[in-house]
């Protein structure tokens, strides 16, 4: 099912069974997850949502992580979805975040895909001002060339296929998604706290080569957590559904699986 609700997009899979609910990264859209689609376990809901400023959405760009979470929210009360699995990669790692730390949290579960729980430091804060910066004088596609190039893990640029799919899936973009998102997760808050109290199900999967999200933090992150699933793919970047799409498929088929075995949680 196709539909959109005040110019943000989204489609559903699924009649019955538990909701999984997938959101993209930084200048991404839904499109995103269709090479693991065919890894989804049968009999379960999933939702994929463009989120505010990108895809689809792009006539709606959210100035925070906590409106594009507000967002999210919506189109979960317009589905009555009251609890799902989450996936989120990167940037919607961050909107997953905002989302299970809420009271009466719709987040069954949390994978972190390529994601992190901590908020921008100084340095991190400085770079995406540049960007911005540079965004304001320059042409939109003179930066997703760059971007896109630094996704991956670089001895993967060599094939072009996969980096043409990563082009098309920024194609979409806006000159001001892109600058409301950099301005959303420059300023999002730190989730460690959170990450290290709760006893909801966590996966985090990192690639070994992610220049973004650097694996040590990874790693750290899932020492942080009472019940975790730590998978690295040892030949990805940022992008491992599209590097390592059979590897990136199958550790969400067994997370999806491992969530619906567990008996409900008490939450933080």
């Amino acid at each position: 099912m196709f539909s959109k609700h005040k110019d943000v997009s989204f489609f559903s899979k699924g009649e019955t069974g538990i909701w999984v609910v997938f959101l993209h990264g930084f200048c991404e859209r839904s499109t995103l997850w269709k090479p693991i689609e065919p890894y989804l376990p049968a009999n379960f809901r999933y939702l994929f949502i463009d989120l505010p400023g990108f895809g689809n959405s792009n006539a709606v760009a959210a100035g925070s992580i906590l409106e594009m979470a507000e967002t999210v929210r919506e189109i979960l009360r317009i589905l009555k979805i009251n609890e799902a699995i989450f996936v989120g990669h990167s940037m919607g790692g961050y909107v997953s975040l905002q989302l299970a730390k809420e009271i009466n949290s719709p987040v069954r579960a949390l994978a972190l895909v390529h994601s992190t729980a901590s908020s921008d430091n100084d340095k991190k804060k400085a770079n995406r001002l540049k960007t911005i910066s540079f965004l304001e004088k320059n042409p939109l596609q003179a930066f997703l060339k760059v971007f896109v190039e630094g996704l991956f893990n670089p001895q993967n640029l060599g094939n072009k296929e996969m980096v043409h799919m990563a082009n098309e899936l920024v194609s979409q973009n806006t000159v001001e998604g892109v600058m409301a998102g950099l301005n959303a997760m420059m300023n999002r808050s730190d989730s460690y706290d959170w990450l290290a109290a709760t006893n909801i199900p966590i996966m985090i999967l990192a690639g070994r080569h992610d220049g973004l999200v650097g694996i040590n933090k990874s790693i750290h992150e899932a020492s942080l957590c009472k019940r975790c699933m730590l998978h690295i793919l040892e030949n990805s970047g940022h992008l491992g559904f599209f590097e390592e799409t059979s590897l990136c498929g199958q550790y969400l088929n067994a997370f999806i699986l491992w969530v619906e075995r567990q008996q409900p949680v008490q939450r933080q």
